[in-house]
């Protein structure tokens, strides 16, 4: 029969104790799987670090899901959330919460705030497509498509059959987008129509 030791107890009692916690930070995950190494028992070692490894996915979890929804919104709204995304945000907050951010977009510091918080490029690989009017519509490999905007000046050569474009979409200080597509050296200015 095998003793457990005081620091194995210390540790299993810290993973106890941390997933009661709803959520976890991901610095205390890293820092839980390190403690592991610290145990010289391999069976309590590999106890500890499959705990760890739970932790680290739960802590992660959360960051990834909001990456990916942030950049699935990117360009849609003017910027905004989608409006199925508003709606559910909206039924979460209280009315209290509505009523003091209601203007908010015309105060400079809260505005940059909110700003500061957005997603403000996207790079993808694209297909591109021309009308007879030669504006661009690119089809990006995450599922947006950008229509290069009629007002636009600009226009690209037409694109060769079935070529694949490295495009960078950005978000401009005004709310309009730019879109940099392969290796020419100017910018179109773009909208997302999907």
């Amino acid at each position: 029969m095998k003793i457990i030791s005081p620091l194995a107890l210390a540790v299993c009692a810290f993973f106890a104790a941390a997933s009661a916690q709803a959520k976890t930070s991901l610095a205390s995950a890293v820092d839980a799987a390190i403690a592991c190494r610290s145990l010289a028992d391999d069976a309590a070692r590999l106890s500890c670090l499959d705990a760890a490894a739970a932790k680290l996915a739960e802590a992660r979890a959360p960051a990834a899901a909001e990456s990916e929804s942030a950049s699935a919104e990117f360009g849609l709204s003017g910027g905004a959330k989608s409006p199925t995304a508003n709606a559910a945000e909206m039924t979460a907050r209280s009315p209290e919460q509505e009523i003091a951010d209601f203007g908010a977009e015309a105060v400079p510091s809260l505005r940059d705030e909110r700003a500061d918080e957005q997603l403000h490029e996207i790079s993808a690989n694209a297909t591109m497509s021309m009308n007879s009017r030669k504006v661009a519509t690119l089809y990006l490999d995450n599922g947006q498509v950008w229509r290069q905007l009629n007002s636009d000046s600009y226009s690209l050569p037409y694109p060769k059959d079935d070529a694949t474009y490295k495009v960078v979409v950005k978000r401009t200080s005004f709310g309009n987008y730019i879109a940099y597509v392969g290796d020419y050296r100017r910018s179109i200015r773009v909208r997302r129509i999907k």
